[in-house]
This record gives C-alpha cells, sequence and structure tokens, in this order.
C-alpha cells in the first residue's frame, strides 16, 4: 500500500505547499556521484567544440535546486496576496514555478525561476542592468507591463532567470497593487543571500528529491552514437535536454569525409508532467496517444506528421501533487522524453536511454 506523506518543498522552514506520494523514503542522489558528458571523455568528444563549455556549464546547473531558491514568505510579503503553490515547471527540472493566489480562482502572479537560462552579450545590451542585492542583475519590462525578466550572470551565456507573470483580470478592482519589475526587484533582493550561493540539490533542501535531477540526458542521448556511426553528434540545448543527432554540423563531413546523407536527430529530456497517461487512448488535435511498456514502466506515444513524442513515467509511485485538500489533485510524475521522428524510432531509443541511465 502506497503510504501518503507530506513531503512538502521545505525552505527556511517554511511550508512551500506541495505534497508528495511515495512506496518508501525518497533518497536524494549527489550531483557529485553523477554520470555525466564532462565525466566521460568519449561523451564530450561527441559534443561540437563549440558546444563543449555550455556542456560542462549544464552539470553545475543540473546541481542547483531552483525551488530553494524561490522565498515564498517574501512573495507573500511583497504581493499581498497568498502562496498558491510551488513545483517543479513542466518546461524543465531546471525550472520551479511559485503561484500566487487571492482566493480560489483568482490566480495573481506567477514566478518562474529557470537555472540555466540562455542570457547572452546581445540579450543584455537590451535590458536595463541595475545592482540588486550587491550583484549585477539585469531587468526586461514585456511592452505590454503584466510582465518582467529579473536575471542574475551566471557566466557569461547563461544566468538565473525570474520570469515575473501577472494574470489577474483587467477589472479596476483586481488591479495589481505593485507593478512587475517592482515586484521582481524586490523579491530577488529578498533572496539575494541565497541567490549568491545557489543550493544544491545534494543539500536535501526541497522534498522529494527528484531522481531525473541527478542523471545527464546526454548519457541517455548518448545510447544512440553508435548507432549513428562516427558523424553523430550530441546536441544538449538545455541543463535536461540533449539531442543525438546524424548529418549535421562538422562531425557529418569535412575535407577528407563526404556529407553522411541521413540526417536524423532523436532528443532526450528529463521533466515533470501532470497526469502523463491521462491522454492514452486518445485522439486530440490530431494526435493520437497510445500507451506503451517500456521495459517495467508505463508510457505514451503521441504521435503526429512531425514525429513521435513518447514520455514514460520513471516511477508510477512517487508523485507530486499541488493542492494537498484537494481529493482529485493532478498528480505530476518525474518523465522521461524522447522526440524521434517515429515511434518506433522513440521507442526503441527510450528502451536503450533507460538501459544506459539505469533503473530505478
Amino acid at each position: 500500500m502506497i503510504g501518503r506523506i507530506r513531503a512538502a518543498l521545505l525552505l527556511a522552514a517554511a511550508v512551500l505547499f506541495a505534497t508528495a506520494c511515495t512506496s518508501g523514503p525518497t533518497s536524494a542522489t549527489t550531483s557529485s556521484t553523477t554520470t555525466s558528458a564532462t565525466d566521460q571523455p568519449a561523451l564530450l568528444d561527441a559534443v561540437p567544440e563549440a558546444g563543449r563549455a555550455k556542456t560542462m556549464a549544464y552539470k553545475g546547473f543540473r546541481a542547483i535546486d531552483p525551488c530553494a531558491l524561490h522565498d515564498p514568505t517574501a512573495a507573500q510579503t511583497i504581493s499581498g496576496d497568498q502562496v498558491d503553490e510551488l513545483l517543479p515547471n513542466l518546461d524543465g527540472l531546471n525550472q520551479c514555478v511559485l503561484r500566487l493566489t487571492r482566493g480560489e480562482f483568482a490566480a495573481t502572479w506567477t514566478l518562474y525561476l529557470e537555472v540555466g537560462a540562455d542570457y547572452d552579450a546581445g540579450r543584455r545590451r537590451d535590458a536595463a542592468p541595475e545592482t540588486i542585492g550587491g550583484r549585477l542583475t539585469y531587468l526586461e519590462d514585456n511592452e505590454d507591463g503584466t510582465g518582467c525578466d529579473v536575471a542574475r550572470p551566471l557566466d557569461g551565456t547563461s544566468a538565473i532567470v525570474l520570469h515575473v507573470r501577472n494574470y489577474t483580470s483587467r477589472s479596476a478592482q483586481d488591479q495589481p497593487t505593485i507593478a512587475p519589475c517592482d515586484l521582481g526587484r524586490q523579491y530577488v533582493q529578498a533572496a539575494a543571500a541565497v541567490w549568491a550561493d545557489p543550493p544544491r540539490r545534494d543539500r536535501g533542501l526541497t522534498s522529494p528529491a527528484l531522481a531525473l535531477a541527478a542523471l545527464d540526458p546526454c548519457e541517455g542521448a548518448a545510447a544512440l552514437l553508435e548507432e549513428y556511426g562516427d558523424a553523430a553528434e550530441l546536441h544538449p540545448t538545455e541543463p535536461f535536454k540533449c539531442g543525438a543527432r546524424a548529418g549535421y554540423g562538422s562531425r557529418a563531413g569535412g575535407k577528407d569525409k563526404p556529407k553522411q546523407e541521413k540526417k536524423e536527430e532523436v532528443t532526450v529530456s528529463f521533466a515533470v508532467e501532470d497526469q502523463p497517461l491521462k491522454l492514452v487512448g486518445q485522439k486530440v488535435n490530431g494526435i493520437e496517444h497510445t500507451a506503451l511498456t517500456v521495459g517495467d514502466r508505463k508510457a505514451v506515444a503521441a504521435a503526429s506528421k512531425s514525429g513521435c513524442r513518447t514520455a514514460v513515467v520513471w516511477d508510477e509511485n512517487t508523485w507530486m501533487v499541488a493542492d494537498a485538500k484537494a481529493e482529485n489533485a493532478p498528480k505530476t510524475y518525474e518523465v522521461v522524453v524522447v522526440q524521434a521522428p517515429s515511434c518506433d524510432t522513440a521507442q526503441a531509443t527510450a528502451d536503450k536511454v533507460l538501459t544506459k541511465v539505469g533503473r530505478r
């Protein structure tokens, strides 16, 4: 029987409104014991030279706990609203979203925090530089006045970015009491000490620990390198997203080697999803959703004209819910996502990836 525990995300003793259910204690895996492309020269060699510095940086970004960078108490104080939920964002395990509300069905602010976001010199030139908490920070105000991005550089091309978005209605009584960039500025100031030394996942400040966050998607994508041959390359585009490509880039050809005719890319990403199996058996917007079993895990394949997306539930006995009080609150699971030209390729790749990165 699955035991239900109140494993809320914790930061500075504040309960951050997330609950996990698990068949046993969830243990964190320290990033120092994980294998990544930077630990295996053969894998790093498979990355084009122009992308190797970014690949090495991604390892450090994966070790940072984005939810531990949030300060819900400060968010409530600054906005005057209440914390509704704090969960890893669906767009990647390097992101965490904090939502604020004035009551049921009255969402106000959403604070998306992204670790390792692309933030190059061009974007910095277009933003407004400020010193917040003693550190150089960049602010970008949305033209419509409903949002603001606040960026704290991590290196020359990446940053921790706080995406502040306001979702109150346009009626006069529901107007926000603070401008988006003012909220972002004050929020980053309140969290300055934490942001100055970003907490690592292995400190266990948030719970449950995300097993996939300790893994490198390029290690999974590397399962295709042998099949693709000498011209294959790895193409990491985000901390938790990596592609295996054939027929592209510098490794595909050169003066002494003709470019390979076959051109294909399969991407592997680690993420979370709300009820990933909910669309099984349905056709939505012309996309068929089919149930699969990959190894010993449940999965769903979504086939479309552009290819096939297969999402494999990493551990069906461990999940998070945003609202612990709601009996039927949707469950959020960790997933391994493979995007490929066909569902056969996606399923075969998913099986190779799971074998490569290990079983739970």
